[in-house]
């Protein structure tokens, strides 16, 4: 064999392997998207409406604080009040704050959107962890501080919850908690293999 055949043959051998490094390397992105860039929500003002500015709206006390971003469900709001018969509950349950509510001030469909709000930015990166355990999704919502294990290791330390989203697939709805992770945090997190997590609540929301 000439130098030329096997300069030719190692050069083919060099682009197989350099096709299928490329070909794994993009696999890997595909399973491993780059966590959203993002800057905390924080209170539009002109959406807002001060609780006096609310007395006499169509609208229903919160049973708790709401932060921005708070996944409402129907025991975060009373409705008991007189102005339940009034409103429909499509409109407040299932639906996120935009404002910040009080304990006892009147929450107003206005002041409620279908999705959670996390600004984009250069500084910070969300990451969705997906909460298999139903007491845990029941006790964390934006505002939440969690620690999480990927078996006895851990992996992320007091991170915050941005929000918490669910969705419903052709099989069941899955729950995922929106966490403030570093860039390390968010890859090791994507290593954790199904039902291998544990979460630790250090902080509820709910109270």
């Amino acid at each position: 064999m000439t130098y030329a055949v096997k300069s030719a043959c190692v050069l083919c051998i060099a682009i197989v392997m350099w096709a299928g490094a490329l070909a794994g390397g993009w696999k890997w992105i595909l399973k491993h998207p780059k966590p959203a860039r993002y800057k905390p929500a924080v209170t539009v003002a002109n959406q807002c409406s001060s609780p006096a500015a609310k007395r006499g709206m169509a609208g229903l006390p919160a049973k708790r604080e709401l932060v921005v971003n708070h996944w409402i469900r129907e025991d975060d709001l009373d409705w008991t009040a007189p102005a339940a018969k009034s409103v429909r509950r499509s409109d407040f349950v299932d639906g996120y704050s935009v404002c910040q509510v009080h304990a006892g001030e009147v929450v107003i469909s206005a002041e409620i959107q279908p999705m959670p709000r996390i600004e984009q930015t250069a500084e910070h990166f969300s990451y969705p962890f997906k909460i298999d355990d139903p007491r845990v999704l029941a006790s964390i919502d934006a505002g939440s501080r969690l620690d999480i294990f990927d078996e006895s290791t851990l992996v992320a330390q007091n991170v915050a919850v941005l929000a918490v989203e669910c969705h419903l697939d052709q099989v069941q709805k899955k729950c995922f908690a929106v966490i403030d992770a570093g860039v390390d945090q968010a890859f090791r997190l994507q290593e954790i293999k199904p039902g291998a997590s544990t979460i630790v609540i250090r902080k509820s929301s709910k109270k």
